[in-house]
């Protein structure tokens, strides 16, 4: 019997009772399904309001600065500005009364609120300090293989160690990252030694992971959920959309989800995201973590590798709640909300059910590709665009190199490999860009 979506916003909603639900993200508009939630009352964001109705209390870091900002390098750990202060002073101020405080992702930012108002909120999220030791990738990525989880193999280079890369980039090419990235920042491509110093991804920790690169390989994406006891949930499987030229500047940068395609892979394929998905799960219950996560594979001659441990919720969160709505299971939001309220978890639906019953769908993000800024020109959309867009800027926000433009959900499939559109998809996207965007001549 599938769990009851119905009877778990109300064991949720019974927990929260009357105090009021805060969410602080990156997209205010990630908050959306939290919207079933009578108690949602305030959202702090930093891009992208949500800019509902019934929302009493909501700011946003982009309507207060007039910028929206690249959400893979900002961070407001280190934003001292007027308009992070005022944001911050925000959030305090939603936790002055009795509250449930739930988080995209941990941050110094938010320990700062939680724990001057203990006596009142409570927080439905984990200390940024174990979420700082979760993101640092060669811990998680050696840990997981002495867990015999299948992860790509990494190699670890001091700066000193160079010579000895660009010896391995002679026999082919290799992939470059940094220790700390989200979003694909910090990955780059090397296919000779020549040309390993001109793009070499900056670092500050003295050295950086590298791995043969992969050719032909299909990315993928799931998200999941860790309960107190260890068990974990499932959601939402999808190709994951990387590196389209169209949508973003950088080379393994994240597009988007394909939820339709992901049904053509085989039983084998999914089976083995599964089982990984779980062993990741058991893993970082056994560290102490609780809550969303996500992680990022490959399959690569019918193998799955693990490339990336989300601790936290993903890009591809939302539009996830949707499907699980849309098929009448609770959704990650609801997992998340109800591991911290010492709910138990529901039923494990397996990933070969998920890709056959949820809706074909998939979804792609635009960013500015261009060094300069740009701003919305119209909000009215070309009469043949087949697009409807989210996450438009007002007009006025100036969006940052590599800022989110816009994202368009759409029915069936877009892609075969997760790494290209046909062509009358991206002629459409960049017509769109052109007509609703202009370059800033001057940055503010």
């Amino acid at each position: 019997m599938r769990p009851s979506r119905r009877q778990r916003l109300q064991e949720i909603s019974e927990r929260i009772g009357r105090r009021k639900l805060v969410f602080f993200g990156t997209r205010g508009t990630d908050s959306r399904p939290l919207l079933e939630f009578e108690q949602f009352q305030a959202c702090i964001c930093l891009v992208a309001p949500l800019s509902a109705l019934s929302m009493p209390k909501e700011c946003c870091l982009e309507i207060l600065s007039g910028i929206r900002v690249d959400l893979n390098t900002y961070h407001t750990d280190v934003d001292n500005s007027d308009e992070a202060r005022l944001l911050h002073q925000a959030l305090l101020r939603a936790c002055d009364e009795p509250s449930v405080l739930m988080t995209y992702s941990p941050a110094e930012f938010l320990t700062s609120v939680y724990f001057p108002r203990t006596e009142i909120t409570q927080y439905l999220g984990l200390f940024d300090g174990l979420t700082t030791m979760l993101e640092h990738k060669p811990f998680v990525e050696t840990s997981l293989r002495r867990a015999k989880v299948p992860v790509i193999d990494w190699h670890y280079f001091a700066d000193e160690d160079m010579p000895r890369l660009a010896e391995a980039i002679s026999r082919g090419p290799y992939v470059l990252r940094v220790n700390r990235s989200s979003g694909g920042r910090g990955l780059v491509l090397a296919r000779t030694p020549e040309e390993l110093q001109a793009i070499l991804p900056s670092h500050s920790d003295r050295f950086l992971g590298a791995a043969p690169f992969l050719d032909p390989n299909i990315p993928l994406n799931i998200g999941a959920c860790v309960f107190l006891d260890g068990s974990v949930t499932l959601h939402s499987p999808s190709l994951q959309l990387i590196g389209l030229d169209c949508c973003t500047g950088r080379q393994f940068g994240y597009c988007g989800n394909d939820w339709d395609r992901v049904r053509d892979l085989d039983k084998e394929v999914l089976n083995s995201l599964e089982e990984m998905t779980l062993n990741v799960g058991y893993w970082l219950h056994q560290m102490g973590y609780i809550g969303a996560f996500g992680i990022d594979a490959i399959v690569h001659h019918g193998k799955v590798f693990l490339a990336e441990v989300n601790a936290r919720f993903q890009g591809s969160s939302a539009t996830s709640a949707e499907l699980d709505s849309q098929m009448n299971i609770p959704d990650i939001y609801d997992d998340h909300l109800a591991a911290f309220l010492n709910l138990p978890a529901p039923r494990l639906i397996h990933v070969c059910d998920l890709v056959r019953e949820q809706p074909p769908t998939s979804q792609i993000f635009c960013y500015n590709c261009h060094a300069q800024e740009v701003e919305l020109v119209t909000k009215e959309l070309p009469l043949r665009t087949s697009f409807q867009l989210d996450l438009l800027p007002a007009l006025g926000i100036r969006v940052a190199h590599e800022g989110i433009l816009f994202k368009t959900v759409v029915k069936g499939s877009v892609t075969n490999d997760g790494q290209s559109l046909s062509q009358g998809l991206r002629n459409e996207l960049e017509q769109l860009k052109s007509q609703l965007f202009t370059m800033v001549s001057a940055p503010r």
